[in-house]
């Protein structure tokens, strides 16, 4: 897998679990980050990590569904490095619900967090990926997008959606040079999951059953995802656009999970 020495990566959700990973990744192969987040102290957390590493990285304090606020983000990354060369959507909004019980205001939440956020993103940094002499899109998706489970519609849903918006985004940004591609994680060590774990009625049977879903039997980590990214960024993933990499232990290979329906 290729380093990014000196290339220009804005990773949106970068101060948390995965985005982090990505973040750090991208600094430890040479290449210089803008950690885009809405929260503040876990971003400038990420950048001093960077920082302290020998790497380069800025913060960007950016609500990625306002359209100004993305346009700002991506400036601070011109005028502090001069271009762009990688985006990564990893900004997600989580909501449960099914389709008859989803609130109108969690359906509009996940559509502009997971969904809008994204092109809006990617089509504010494609002209700078153009002039930087082509660059990558990669957008993080759980294994919702692949087969879905009860009460997760708003999520499964929306970012479902952005499997066919980055194979549009692979035809319409390819003759820029532009590539799209989705990373589909399967379950992530994270404070999310850890906290469904422990909220459930027996955490460790829970934890058992999770294991049980994946061949390999375990869980995957940020970083097991960050690798992966840092590749599709690269110059090593130059022919790859418009397809979908998954990384999650063999989970998308189980036919049937058990579910109380």
């Amino acid at each position: 897998m290729g380093r990014l020495d000196e290339n220009v990566s804005v990773v949106t959700g970068g101060g948390s679990s995965i985005g982090r990973a990505i973040a750090l990744e991208i600094a430890r192969e040479g290449g210089r980050v803008v950690v885009a987040d809405k929260e503040e102290e876990a971003g400038h957390a990420v950048v001093e990590a960077i920082l302290e590493g020998g790497g380069e990285a800025i913060f960007a304090r950016v609500d990625v569904t306002d359209e100004a606020g993305v346009q700002a983000m991506v400036g601070d990354a011109i005028l502090a490095y001069g271009s762009l060369h990688g985006l990564v959507n990893g900004m997600s909004f989580r909501a449960s619900g099914d389709a008859l019980t989803t609130s109108r205001e969690d359906w509009e939440n996940s559509l502009s967090h997971n969904l809008e956020a994204a092109w809006i993103c990617a089509r504010t940094c494609a002209p700078f990926l153009k002039a930087a002499g082509g660059g990558s899109i990669v957008h993080i998706a759980p294994t919702h997008v692949l087969r879905t489970m009860p009460r997760t519609f708003p999520y499964a849903v929306t970012k479902g959606a952005l499997l066919a918006m980055s194979r549009s985004m692979a035809i319409d940004f390819g003759p820029q040079g532009i590539r799209s591609n989705v990373l589909v994680t399967g379950y992530i060590q994270s404070d999310h999951t850890e906290r469904r774990l422990r909220e459930s009625d027996d955490p460790e049977a829970s934890f058992r059953r999770v294991l049980s879903m994946h061949p390999l039997g375990r869980i995957g980590t940020p970083e097991d995802v960050a690798r992966v990214a840092r590749f599709l960024l690269s110059s090593d993933a130059s022919f790859i656009s418009g397809t979908t990499m998954i990384v999650d232990g063999g989970r998308s290979s189980v036919i049937q999970d058990l579910h109380d329906w």
